[in-house]
């Protein structure tokens, strides 16, 4: 499976995908096609909680009274199919490999394993 979950109108996603060969991927916007809760699973299954792909810096979030936050992972879960902005962005996936948002580190890797053309 070679699938990436961005969304077109963020500028580091773009300059992250810019800077990497993605042909191949299938590109997913996910402001049209938000993530589904099977990917959304299989995905937690693979980097151990829903708070690992949870975007916490999203501007819908900051609006969310403390109370209501999540208390527990599965509420991450819920917030994240609830709107398109809750999810870490880009997840890129190259087979097993994971790469999830946009930290230098997560960015480094990503073009370590897939260098531009």
């Amino acid at each position: 499976m070679k699938k990436i979950y961005h969304l077109t109108t963020c500028d580091t996603n773009r300059k992250i995908l810019g800077s990497i060969d993605t042909d191949g991927f299938e590109m997913i916007n996910i402001k049209v096609n938000p993530i589904d809760a099977e990917t959304l699973d299989w995905l937690k299954s693979k980097v151990g909680s829903y708070y690992q792909l949870f975007n916490s810096k999203a501007q819908l979030y900051k609006l969310v009274p403390i109370e209501k936050r999540p208390k527990r992972d599965i509420g991450y879960r819920k917030f994240i199919l609830s709107d398109y902005t809750y999810l870490k962005r880009p997840v890129i996936i190259d087979q097993e490999e994971l790469f999830i948002g946009s930290d230098k580190s997560v960015v480094q890797k990503l073009m370590e394993h897939i260098p531009k053309k």
